[in-house]
């Protein structure tokens, strides 16, 4: 009989391969695999043309307000991953069952006397394939795709008629990654829920009242469980919370920031390139108003280069508005052969009185680093700090490259 049986399943599952390799049956296979993937991809629609409301400030009303358009395949898919817990639990049962079964009957006897337990098994077995491939659809043909993009629509429309002065205060990146992480963390919350956190609490109080039918204190183990998973729960998740709080708004703020620095890159060109400036990432964006000194407009500028706390160059910018040239000299005010940014002057340029005084304020200044430029202004008698810089010119070389 066995031989038999075998012999007809191995012709079933030939017959099967052979018109499985017919073009005909795989082109009606495929359209079939079609149609049900696309009803199932159409029960959400992710644009739908109603108005955009401000969303509730609370975490559960905005969930709940954050779920319309989709509350029936959650509630659907959560009665199937119910169902799907309660088919398991109740699987393992039976198949105990069935052993106590063939210990005390015939196997032949087995079918006249369990003939409804055995037909509640065949139920499951055939009903279960089916429940877990609906619950399946509806969690990644008809949520996981459609429920996040619906979101990110409404959030976007209620983005859209914020004010303009709330896009001038606030990054635009920033704002684009909060649309784009709280529609998939929406998601993730309600599949928690519906799909993970309800299987697993359908099947655990399915397996407890199963157990505690045989016998109540083999339930204990799992009240003992379950009341420290509760406590750890309790003290665990609100910390996490608002941590994951401060990394999400972390990300967002380094997202939108660097999401701006590309979208206005010309303006980030104009004070920071490649590899230069890099220590100034974290000072804080100023405008800074300076007085006019020494009634002119056209002032010449020393700007005193010191390494270890030591003048070194004095670099001497002439005409700088009106036709930039520059002069590179020693302490001693010796002309050297090179410039740095801009042609060498071919005008003398006269030693300021006070120059001993300005290599002293440059070295004070320099003293607490290894190498700072200090720019003054002088008109002979008195000096003033205009900047001091560790980068100056955003470390470009000298002229020609020979220096």
């Amino acid at each position: 009989m066995a031989d038999l049986a075998f012999s007809h399943l191995s012709l079933l599952a030939r017959s099967w391969h052979n018109a499985s390799s017919l073009p005909i049956f795989n082109t009606r296979l495929k359209e079939s695999k079609t149609i049900l993937f696309t009803f199932f991809e159409k029960l959400v629609h992710p644009y739908p043309e109603t108005t955009a409301t401000p969303t509730p400030k609370t975490f559960f009303a905005f969930m709940w307000a954050a779920a319309e358009g989709v509350r029936p395949y959650v509630l659907l898919m959560t009665i199937c991953t119910a169902a799907i817990g309660v088919f398991e639990a109740f699987l393992f049962s039976m198949l105990g069952q069935v052993v106590d079964w063939l210990a005390k009957t015939e196997p032949a006897a087995l079918w006249q006397t369990q003939r409804g337990n055995l037909l509640i098994l065949a139920t499951i077995l055939v009903a279960s394939p089916l429940v877990v491939a609906l619950q399946a659809m509806l969690k990644h043909q008809a949520m996981a795709g459609n429920f996040p993009m619906l979101l990110r629509w409404k959030f976007h429309r209620l983005m859209l008629s914020q004010s303009f002065s709330f896009y001038q205060d606030e990054f635009a990146g920033r704002v684009a990654t909060k649309v784009m992480q709280t529609a998939l963390a929406v998601r993730d919350v309600w599949m928690i829920v519906a799909d993970i956190l309800v299987f697993v609490a359908i099947y655990i109080v399915t397996m407890m009242l199963i157990v505690g039918g045989f016998d109540l204190w083999v339930v204990m183990p799992f009240l003992g469980w379950l009341t420290l998973y509760a406590v750890a729960v309790r003290y665990f998740v609100p910390r996490l919370a608002k941590v994951a709080q401060r990394q999400a708004d972390a990300r967002s703020l380094m997202t939108g920031r660097v999401t701006d620095a590309y979208t206005n890159i010309a303006t980030v060109k104009l004070f920071s390139h490649t590899n230069r400036e890099a220590n100034y990432k974290t000072l804080k964006p100023k405008v800074i108003v300076e007085p006019l000194i020494f009634d002119s407009d056209n002032l010449t500028d020393y700007k005193i280069f010191c390494y270890m706390g030591k003048p070194k160059l004095i670099q001497v910018d002439i005409d700088r508005y009106i036709g930039h040239t520059e002069k590179i000299l020693d302490p001693d005010w010796n002309e050297m052969p090179f410039s740095i940014h801009f042609p060498r002057s071919s005008r003398a340029v006269e030693k300021p009185h006070n120059l001993s005084k300005m290599l002293a304020v440059a070295a004070a200044l320099s003293s607490h680093f290894s190498f700072v430029r200090v720019d003054l202004y002088s008109n002979g008698d008195e000096c003033l700090v205009g900047e001091i810089t560790n980068c100056p010119g955003g470390a470009t070389g000298f002229v020609p490259n020979l220096y």
